[in-house]
């Protein structure tokens, strides 16, 4: 994932492989745990490493991109600055 730490509003960039096609939420939660906006939903085609972008929250701080698909949920630390 990068960058890390990002700029308030710039895009966050990822590679994603699934193990098979697979509808994927992304969403933006703040160090309270809560979700900030709208999860952002994509279909992703399996078994091929995929670059997804995502932008980043307005408001400077620590937030978590959660990841959530077939394949499970994952979850990153992203530094907004």
């Amino acid at each position: 994932m990068a960058p890390n730490p990002v700029s308030t509003g710039d895009w966050v960039r990822w590679d994603l492989r699934t193990k098979s096609n697979s509808a994927l939420e992304v969403q933006w939660i703040n160090q309270a745990g809560q979700r900030m906006g709208m999860a952002e939903k994509l279909q992703i085609q399996g078994g091929v490493q995929q670059p997804l972008a995502v932008r980043a929250p307005m408001v400077p701080g620590v937030y978590y991109l959660q990841m959530r698909s077939t394949d499970g949920i994952h979850v990153q630390k992203v530094v907004v600055q």
